[in-house]
């Protein structure tokens, strides 16, 4: 993983900081890192216990910890939402966003189920 500091300069445009990584040391080391070179961003960052929630809380960021971690799509709606709302969108608006796609990937699931007969 690179290290945020070696991309800081294409950090001109900065808006929000999404950390996604799977790897909780990884995440919170990202997370860090960017609090220390941009002080204010806001940040969204993968948690997926509440520990590295609470450990990432602690660095002034936002943790996102998935609901349904089954399916990476339906986990990573509420990351999307939390971005959409740090770019400037209405949080009904953003939601509305979210709950349309989780809709359409619910009706597709179970549209499959129906036609393999599960």
């Amino acid at each position: 993983v690179e290290s945020a500091s070696r991309d800081a300069k294409h950090m001109d445009a900065r808006k929000v900081a999404v950390v996604t990584p799977a790897d909780t040391d990884t995440a919170l080391r990202l997370v860090r890192e960017l609090r220390f070179l941009f002080g204010e961003l806001p940040i969204v960052a993968r948690a997926t216990t509440a520990s590295s929630a609470r450990s990432i809380r602690g660095w002034k960021a936002e943790p996102i910890v998935p609901g349904q971690p089954e399916d990476v799509i339906l986990m990573n709606l509420p990351l999307g939402a939390t971005v959409l709302q740090a770019l400037g969108c209405p949080e009904k608006d953003a939601e509305a966003v979210v709950n349309s796609i989780r809709h359409d990937l619910l009706l597709r699931e179970n549209q499959a189920r129906l036609k393999n007969g599960s």
